[in-house]
């Protein structure tokens, strides 16, 4: 509180004064009013600052359920095998990439264990 208001204040209950009450009275809900529209203010801005941050994720960092979907899943790679659609060789293909692509890795990385390369050798040049 301000000094000027206590000691107005101070000095009008030691009067009696009922017209000095009054004015007491008016400066109190002043100030109550500004509190109420400053909490108000307040509260829409912080309404405002979520709004913005979920527009902001939602847009720019995408949400997990539109994440892209593989095209098949394995149910769906066996289907076209036992029906003869696909052969062996591009089952086994399919059936990486898409175990491939669950796991984060690029569509066309193999897997290290899965390589049947001879070039392995000792580090160094």
């Amino acid at each position: 509180m301000d000094r000027g208001f206590r000691w107005s204040y101070n000095s009008l209950e030691q009067s009696g004064s009922s017209a000095g009450k009054a004015v007491v009275a008016t400066t109190v809900q002043v100030y109550v009013e500004k509190i109420i529209v400053a909490g108000g203010l307040l509260v829409g801005a912080l309404i405002v600052l979520w709004l913005g941050v979920w527009y902001y994720r939602r847009r720019w960092l995408g949400s997990e359920e539109s994440g892209v979907r593989p095209a098949w899943t394995l149910e769906d790679l066996r289907r076209l095998r036992e029906s003869g659609q696909i052969s062996e060789s591009e089952y086994q293909a399919l059936r990486g990439l898409t175990i491939g692509s669950s796991q984060g890795r690029p569509a066309g990385s193999a897997d290290p264990c899965e390589t049947s390369d001879s070039r392995t050798g000792e580090p160094g040049f």
